[in-house]
């Protein structure tokens, strides 16, 4: 029983120290388990670090050769001075081998006499400061040469701050300094060519500057007045004539107030001239003005007639710089204008007296061919003649003198030219200004022209002889179709064919007319220029071939179109119980629009020079309008011939003469 019992509890033993190892044994199990994880962690760890390794060598080595082949140098040295590192470009450009120059070479070997004298003042500066930017030094190669290289340092430190050693990179600057070599070559070249240009313009201004003054001179003392601006519009420039003119110098104020300040007129002298019309604001604004009229009328001084021409200014690049206006004084000119107008308008009234005269003449005409039918009509007007041309006699003797003196004036001035043939530079300017060239050429022929209307006022007063009334100082009823009649009886020479033209045929359309107050006389006049204008017109008709087969004229851009040959048709009719008209047509060539607009124009004409005056349709036209209250009216077209139609009252109102 003890033995059971003892053999049970060992048993009870064992199983314990069983379940005991089996426990031990998952312990080992699970350690291994856990061992062979971390192994093979190890492993890949090893891997994963020979893997890093090789990429660290592979940088280091992409590093190194980067070091060696870089595009500039590297070295590094120690403290007392050794190189201790050095890439294959510097070595090349030095002409070195790697052991001969790494550990066994101090870098003050590489340096020329002032290189080293500058390294060993500076070095122990560089350990203290760390680094050096852009330091120029000269190397010197294994051959001897040099070698300029622009270096940049930074210093290397341990963990308590000693100097460890450099690293230096060193750029080849020989490129640089031959460009420098021949920038300097160029600069003293440069230099030398602008000393020289200096010269050659301080030379020159100094030439403009004497140009410029004797230009100031000029200007200061021409006698035309000279006004400038800048390109601001501001008055820089009056010159002396000018400041004498306007009686101020010019002041900086703005264009709207030029004209009161400057006392700026139209060309009448009264009335202000507006902003816009000063010839300077004119060119400023880019017009080239030219002989614009206006007058200065400073206060205390006789108003000035000027004739202003300016132009804007412009620099050699064409930007504007301003305006300038040269302004000539015609005061003198007016003068002798107005002396002249007043001559003329003499001249006026002694034609105006012949006119008198003349209408007197044609009234006493107008008796004799009622009264006496012209018999003893000779005498009278060789009587009134008489005493008409005793003025024309005193114009025409005058002009004579005229002439003589003026050709007196012209041969002093001829003289003149020929024994100061180079005159000062003011009456040179005064010379071409006034043009006398053409002036000395056309004086003689204004003299010979009113020679020539003189004499054709003798010939007025010898066509007298030929067509006057008795009654034209009367206002009277009379028988229009006689006037008519009687003034194509004076013109039946002209009517007739000739050598060079058929007879010109009058047709005659005369309607059923009271007797009618007028100015026979003057109205007879009037017959007798519009009959003859009329037969001018067909006679040269006729010699452009309008009826002539043998010819095509052409006036304008259209044919001739007429009957078989020249006519005049003259048609009358009371047109109301207090109106007649008497129309007078020619199939000649017509006239333009142009012409017609001036055809009562006094002296207008299209005949030539000798054979019209110009004055026949004026003084028909005063006739008809002034001195019968009437019309008188033009229609004609070119190629289609011309009427004039007169309309007068049948009983005249008195107006005064």
């Amino acid at each position: 029983m003890p033995e059971q019992i003892y053999q049970a509890s060992e048993w009870e033993t064992l199983q314990q120290r069983n379940q005991e190892l089996e426990q031990k044994l998952q312990h080992l199990t699970q350690a291994n388990r856990a061992l062979i994880q971390e192994v093979e962690q190890l492993r890949q760890a090893e891997a994963r670090h020979r893997q890093v390794e090789a990429s660290l060598q592979q940088y280091a080595n992409e590093i190194a050769d980067l070091y060696n082949h870089a595009p500039c140098g590297y070295h590094s040295i120690d403290p007392d001075g050794m190189i201790i590192q050095i890439n294959d470009t510097e070595l090349a450009w030095l002409g070195y081998r790697r052991e001969q120059v790494v550990g066994k070479m101090h870098v003050t070997q590489l340096l020329t006499p002032e290189g080293i004298a500058r390294f060993n003042a500076g070095f122990e500066e560089f350990k203290r400061r760390g680094e050096a930017k852009d330091v120029e030094f000269d190397l010197v190669c294994a051959d001897g040469s040099i070698l300029p290289v622009l270096l940049n340092s930074t210093a290397v430190y341990d963990s308590d701050g000693n100097y460890v050693m450099s690293r230096s990179t060193i750029v080849d600057i020989r490129d640089r300094k031959q460009s420098e070599v021949q920038l300097r070559k160029a600069k003293a070249a440069l230099e030398s060519v602008v000393k020289e240009r200096t010269l050659e313009l301080q030379a020159t201004v100094l030439q403009l500057q004497r140009e410029q003054e004797f230009t100031q001179v000029v200007v200061e003392n021409v006698s035309d007045g000279v006004v400038a601006c800048d390109a601001e519009g501001r008055l820089k420039l009056f010159n002396r004539a000018a400041r004498e003119w306007h009686g101020c110098d010019p002041r900086e104020v703005p264009p709207e107030l030029w004209a009161t300040l400057y006392d700026l007129y139209e060309a009448d002298g009264i009335t202000p001239l507006a902003t816009e019309r000063i010839p300077l604001l004119r060119a400023f604004q880019g017009e080239s003005v030219r002989q614009a009229g206006m007058a200065i009328a400073a206060q205390g001084q006789e108003t000035r007639y000027i004739l202003a021409s300016g132009d804007p200014l412009f620099d050699a690049a064409g930007q504007k710089i301003g305006a300038v206006v040269a302004m000539h004084d015609i005061t003198e000119r007016r003068k002798s204008e107005a002396a002249l107008r007043q001559s003329e308008a003499q001249l006026r009234q002694r034609t105006q007296e012949l006119e008198a005269a003349l209408k007197e003449l044609q009234r006493t005409q107008s008796q004799l061919v009622q009264s006496e039918k012209m018999s003893s009509l000779g005498q009278l007007v060789a009587g009134v003649a008489h005493e008409i041309n005793n003025p024309v006699n005193f114009i025409y003797g005058n002009l004579a003198h005229a002439n003589a003196y003026t050709q007196d004036l012209l041969n002093l001035v001829r003289l003149y030219q020929q024994h100061y043939p180079n005159p000062v530079p003011a009456v040179q300017q005064e010379i071409q200004h006034v043009d006398l060239d053409f002036l000395l050429a056309d004086l003689p022929k204004l003299l010979s022209s009113m020679r020539v209307g003189a004499e054709r006022i003798q010939k007025i007063v010898a066509s007298l002889r030929t067509f006057s009334r008795m009654d034209e100082a009367e206002c009277k009823a009379v028988d229009i179709h006689e006037g008519i009649d009687s003034t194509l009886m004076i013109l039946q020479n002209r009517l007739k064919a000739k050598g060079d033209r058929p007879e010109i045929q009058v047709n005659k359309h005369y309607g059923s007319l009271p007797l009618v107050e007028c100015y026979a006389g003057q109205l007879n006049q009037v017959f007798m220029n519009i009959l003859a204008n009329a037969i001018d017109a067909l006679e040269d008709s006729y010699a452009l071939g309008r009826w002539n087969p043998n010819m095509l004229p052409n006036l304008g851009d259209r044919p001739i179109d007429s009957p078989s040959g020249p006519m005049i048709t003259i048609q009358t009719e009371q047109v109301s119980p207090s109106s007649i008209s008497i129309r007078i047509a020619d199939n000649g060539i017509g006239m333009s629009a142009a012409v017609q607009q001036r055809l009562f124009d006094p002296f207008f004409t299209t005949k030539p020079v000798g054979k019209g005056t110009g004055m026949g349709l004026s003084i028909s036209y005063q006739i008809i309008t002034e001195r019968h209250q009437g019309t008188l009216r033009c229609c004609s077209e070119v190629g289609q011939g011309t009427e004039f139609t007169i309309q007068i009252p049948v009983i005249q109102i008195p107006v005064s003469q």
